[in-house]
């Protein structure tokens, strides 16, 4: 009696996971095996399945926004292209200089629209190449001090990169890494309005050396910033595209560092400016490898 009773009780729960497997591979949605009416070894192997299947779900949910996002994207600059180009052929406009401009601009939008997605791609692949080398920290941030300082003054924002003393290394394919640097500090220059600071410093973590940028710009909303990596998203969907961006930075950014088995943290509030941490594998000593 008892060897049937538990034999019914784990036959049970198996069918109960053959089915809701079932349901995944027909690609329903909320598909999730009830953890509380099983037992034993059933129990874990239930709950690994509820958060595989609630990741897929959210992966289904990104990827159907992407690609409303991707439509919609492309939706303005080919409106007014075709509504431009047919005002040409109808003879409603001249094709002047200053219209002819008008349309090779938004026809650049398209291009760079295309350009940024392939880029994505690229570092998304996992296939990814990655040629690391060992860093000295203050050649990055010499690089980077004189690249954005024209610009910075320009705008009228301070920048205050402080390098730190001595030697410090670093793993990491160089070229990627000032192409991090390089989208974030954009990003804080964007966004810090005229006779505010952008600090950029590193400092030591377990296994890990930091780069830190913190601006004293707008700042993101706290609702934001669960989902400020995803493709094309902007906190401020009124914000103008000319100067919110594509979307795709810091997609590029979080597929980056993640090639290179680091890690990236945002903190921020509106209107208290934003402070980002990337974290990269350090060497194991002070010395050139």
């Amino acid at each position: 009696m008892f060897s049937l009773l538990f034999s019914k009780r784990l036959t049970t729960g198996f069918k109960k996971l053959t089915n809701a497997i079932q349901e995944l591979q027909e690609h329903k949605s909320h598909t999730f095996v009830p953890v509380a009416e099983l037992t034993g070894e059933l129990r874990p192997l239930a709950e690994s399945f509820n958060q595989l299947a609630d990741s897929l779900a959210k992966e289904e949910v990104l990827r159907k926004q992407f690609t409303a996002d991707f439509a919609h994207e492309i939706r303005t600059p080919l409106a007014t292209l075709r509504s431009q180009i047919e005002a040409y052929l109808d003879g409603v406009f001249e094709p002047t200089s200053t219209r002819l401009q008008q349309s090779h601009n938004e026809l650049m939008r398209l291009v760079r629209l295309v350009n940024e997605l392939e880029k994505l791609l690229a570092v998304e692949n996992p296939q990814i190449k990655l040629y690391k080398t060992s860093i000295e920290v203050r050649n990055i941030l010499t690089f980077i001090e004189e690249y954005f300082q024209p610009a910075f003054q320009k705008k009228g924002v301070k920048l205050n990169v402080q390098k730190p003393k001595g030697e410090h290394w670093f793993i990491a394919d160089k070229d990627r890494v000032i192409q991090i640097l390089t989208n974030i500090i954009n990003n804080a220059l964007q966004y810090t309005p005229e006779g505010n600071n952008v600090i950029i410093r590193t400092d030591q973590s377990k296994g890990y050396l930091k780069f830190i940028v913190q601006d004293e710009g707008m700042g993101i909303a706290e609702k934001d910033l669960p989902y400020i990596f995803e493709r094309f998203y902007r906190g401020d969907k009124s914000r103008d595209r000319k100067t919110g961006g594509m979307g795709i930075g810091l997609s590029i950014v979080k597929a980056l560092v993640d090639a290179h088995r680091g890690k990236i943290e945002i903190e921020s509030n509106s209107n208290a400016g934003t402070k980002v941490i990337i974290y990269l594998p350090k060497a194991g000593n002070t010395s050139k490898e």
